[in-house]
């Protein structure tokens, strides 16, 4: 009977651990994409006051790429590093051309 409630124990310590991994893991992804969305804002703004955006097109090209990869598989792939998901950074900086997808 004790070594029952210690198998219960133990996967009650594992299943704990597995969470909060898990919710590192939502926190660090979160706070990686907000980053990225302030970066890509002050891109665009660079780009704006300098006449860089002759259409909307110009402007949305930066948020198309940043969703190509969505939340959930940046959260559930956790042995992928974040950085990883975008190894092309060229849509964070002023100036830069729309690249083909």
């Amino acid at each position: 009977m004790t070594w029952f409630l210690v198998a219960i124990l133990v996967l009650c310590a594992i299943s704990l651990a597995g969470s909060l991994a898990m919710l590192a893991r939502v926190t660090y992804v979160s706070s990686y994409r907000v980053r990225l969305l302030v970066l890509i804002d002050s891109a665009a703004q660079a780009d704006i006051w300098s006449g860089r955006i002759r259409s909307a097109d110009d402007l949305m090209w930066r948020l198309d790429y940043f969703n190509r990869i969505d939340y959930d598989t940046m959260v559930h792939r956790f042995w992928q590093p974040l950085d990883s998901f975008y190894p092309d950074k060229a849509f964070i900086t002023p100036g830069a051309t729309r690249p083909t997808f």
